[in-house]
């Protein structure tokens, strides 16, 4: 059975931290996306620069995961750094439900719902163990639960047949951007993630029958595919690639875009000032682009687009392949 969330587009991505104060000041005050919240009671933050209630969210690593009812809601926490999860944006409630019953009817067993206030989620890992939430905002006015600075707990278990799902959209429209005015980097949204996988072909049958996400390309030897949701981009929301030596499954890293060449190279050059080092900058046909480490080493990269071709990754040798993406 396709179960088929239909994705709209990649709306976060959330990292696991072993330090929260320190990786929120990294991407508010380095990358430059505004902190919108802190929940004490589970060591979670967020940040946004008003593209939607999060562009990244952080857990500390160690920590029990409690709901706003003190429910513990994962005994054990979070036990390692990197990539926690994949936050994949779908068009209202109504349509997230309906992927559930079908997911549900087709055997999927591994998942937990949960409700975050201001979105409705499903959270499921893929065939390499990496967990994606595909969720619905379930009301407009995010920033009346994300006020900045510490917040009470927003999550609880969901049950998705309580209550009839809305088939309103409420993912924000016309987004407020902000700007943190001494962060070197000014980023326009969380837009992409590239993954390394094992089984390409295994993956795809995940991103595509599962998730919903269109295959814009595909390579002739099956090395490595680019994906689409339904919002309109230039070129991607998510791209696998083959491991190869010297590559680990997983989150190779996520990305956010720029508003344009010229903010690409300002970033750099005010990087720079502050010897900050960036790794894997690219100069190409396809993009400019650099990548910054947060605290625990996990990459972040920061690009602008130029033209649009998906074979040129070829080029590269495999192991460089995911940073040409």
């Amino acid at each position: 059975m396709t179960v088929n969330f239909g994705v709209r587009r990649l709306g976060h991505a959330n990292v696991s931290v072993r330090n929260l104060d320190r990786s929120v000041a990294f991407f508010e005050k380095i990358c430059g996306f505004e902190e919108v919240g802190i929940e004490v009671g589970t060591g979670a933050g967020f940040v946004s620069n008003g593209n939607s209630h999060h562009d990244v969210g952080m857990v500390e690593i160690g920590r029990p995961f409690r709901g706003r009812d003190g429910e513990v809601i994962i005994e054990e926490g979070f036990q390692e750094t990197g990539l926690n999860h994949l936050g994949w944006e779908v068009d209202n409630e109504a349509a997230l439900v309906a992927a559930i019953e079908r997911a549900v009817a087709s055997g999927c067993q591994d998942y937990l719902t949960i409700d975050h206030t201001f979105s409705h989620s499903f959270y499921v890992p893929d065939p390499d163990g990496i967990f994606h939430e595909f969720y619905a905002d379930v009301m407009h006015d995010w920033r009346s639960v994300f006020t900045g600075g510490p917040i009470p707990n927003i999550s609880a278990r969901w049950d998705p047949e309580a209550e009839p799902p809305s088939a309103e959209p409420k993912w924000q429209r016309a987004p407020d951007y902000q700007r943190v005015a001494d962060a070197p980097v000014h980023p326009l949204r969380t837009t992409r993630a590239v993954m390394v996988v094992e089984d390409v072909a295994r993956s795809l049958g995940f991103y595509t029958e599962f998730a919903g996400l269109d295959v814009a390309y595909m390579a002739p030897d099956g090395a490595y595919a680019y994906l689409r949701g339904t919002a309109p981009t230039p070129d991607f929301h998510c791209a696998l690639f083959a491991r190869a030596e010297g590559l680990e499954n997983g989150c190779h890293h996520f990305s956010c875009e720029m508003a344009g060449e010229a903010q690409v190279a300002d970033a750099e050059a005010a990087l720079a000032a502050r010897n900050i080092p960036t790794v894997a900058t690219v100069d190409s046909a396809t993009k400019r682009s650099f990548c910054l480490r947060d605290p625990d080493g996990f990459l972040v990269e920061f690009y602008a687009t130029r033209d649009c071709d998906f074979a040129q990754a070829a080029s590269a040798p495999p192991e460089q392949r995911p940073f040409h993406a």
